[in-house]
């Protein structure tokens, strides 16, 4: 139980103020900059590409692709993934639709000129002979399992699902999400970035997909105390555990579930100069609906508690409870969301939402456009509007419901990123961020209440 304590402190106020309407016009800036960037949208034929996704053995499905600078000659491609064929004497193998011819000219690291075998993942750089035919120029280990296949790309054709249609290095290509921008899509089907080696259960004719991870691992901290008059040391040792399970389900090609949730288990088995403690949490994560490709365009929805996060993690990253709109074209991709907290976030947060989020209403808008191979710009606009009520100076309220912060604010930015390969000598990475804000904040101090809690004694 606590008590109020009466607490008599001069407040003051300090208020940066910006209109609603500057974001609006911020936002509708940002629109009609993506429709025009759409409206000018180039052709996939002729570009150098890599595509990463499966191989079905008439089709190749792919989830990503990536616009890559152009190689010397219309038949130079790569192949990238496992071996799961090889003739006898080990001088010809496949890898997905591509069969892969090794000769005393290819140039070979990481294996035997005659050692390859079943599962060995390759990365294969060559000529194209014929369709899906490869004389291997070199043959290296890759560090990476997916199925990849990279080269110039036919000119494009689409779908009525809304999927496109083109082909590479002879190999007929299915594109399942539009687009060839360099961002990290934050609406990406989860299966695409998962295991093949998973649980899989048929349900209504489609696969429901388990899966998890754990890890787990000891800390040792040793934190010497420096007081002169204290020869005591603060000395922990830690053991903590995590376990994340998940499960996808795709109810169609365009519609999916995907649901994942966090358990806790952090014991300090020593410690000198306090008690020990045990933590033990169930955290919800990720759980969502996607729709993807709505009408059959590049248009997509995705609801439900998501990632919010850009390449850089400089604006945004974050797990929220969000209603997210997106569009891909070519080499434009766009997004708008609206996020905010609906349920607490863990068994530990005891008194509900954590309250520096709770009634904090985002409005987030991301657009990024891939003007060159690995070159892009990017543009960010977003508005926090914290609708929680300002704990009153004086009163006294539970330790774990101190919000410190109420903020109404709007942010505008800006990006240029790339990455320039110098050849043998490396790459040559840049970026150039410039951000700005602006709005009203109240800052909240507070003192320990004798009973336990705490009081609010200055606003600003």
């Amino acid at each position: 139980m606590l008590f109020d304590v009466a607490v008599d402190r001069a407040t003051y106020g300090r208020t940066i103020d910006m209109r609603r309407g500057g974001l609006f016009i911020i936002f509708v800036a940002q629109a009609l900059f993506s429709a025009s960037l759409a409206l000018s949208q180039e052709t996939y034929g002729g570009k150098w590409f890599r595509a990463t996704g499966k191989w079905d053995g008439k089709e190749f499905f792919s989830e990503r692709l990536q616009w890559r600078n152009a190689e010397e000659s219309l038949s130079t491609g790569q192949v990238n993934g496992a071996i799961d064929f090889v003739e006898p004497g080990a001088q010809r193998f496949r890898i997905g639709p591509v069969f892969v011819a090794v000769s005393k000219a290819t140039a070979i690291k990481g294996f035997k000129r005659d050692g390859f075998k079943l599962g060995d993942v390759v990365r294969v750089t060559g000529n194209l002979r014929a369709s899906r035919e490869f004389d291997a120029v070199s043959i290296v280990k890759s560090e990476t399992a997916q199925l990849q296949i990279a080269g110039i790309a036919s000119d494009a054709a689409s779908n009525a699902d809304g999927t496109i249609s083109l082909s590479m290095l002879g190999i007929p290509v299915r594109l399942m999400q539009p687009g060839y921008g360099e961002v990290k899509f934050l609406t990406l089907r989860q299966d695409a970035r998962r295991s093949d080696k998973q649980l899989t259960i048929p349900l209504f004719g489609r696969p429901l997909t388990l899966g998890g991870e754990y890890v787990g691992g000891l800390q040792t901290r040793q934190n010497f105390r420096l007081a002169d008059d204290d020869d005591s040391r603060d000395d922990r040792k830690e053991f903590q555990n995590e376990l994340k399970l998940e499960a996808f389900y795709p109810w169609s090609d365009t519609i999916a579930a995907f649901a994942s949730a966090k358990m806790l288990y952090n014991a300090e088995f020593e410690h000198r100069g306090g008690s020990n403690e045990v933590e033990k949490a169930l955290e919800r994560s990720e759980t969502l609906l996607y729709f993807g490709r709505l009408g059959g365009s590049g248009l997509g929805l995705q609801v439900g508690r998501q990632n919010i996060a850009e390449a850089r993690e400089w604006w945004w990253d974050d797990d929220l409870d969000a209603l997210r709109l997106y569009y891909d074209n070519g080499p434009l991709h766009t997004e708008f969301a609206i996020a905010q907290e609906l349920a607490r976030k863990s068994s530990l947060d005891r008194g509900g939402i954590d309250p520096e989020k709770e009634r904090v209403l985002r409005f987030l808008s991301f657009t990024s456009s891939t003007w060159a191979p690995r070159q892009r710009l990017e543009f960010f606009a977003a508005r926090q509007d914290d609708r929680s009520q300002t704990q009153a100076v004086g009163s006294v309220i539970n330790a774990n419901r101190e919000d410190a912060s109420d903020a109404k604010l709007n942010w505008l930015g800006a990006r240029a990123i790339g990455n320039y390969s110098l050849g043998s000598k490396g790459d040559l990475r840049y970026w150039l961020d410039f951000g700005w804000v602006r709005g009203k904040e109240q800052k909240i101090d507070f003192n320990d209440d004798p009973f336990g809690g705490l009081i609010p004694f200055l606003i600003q």
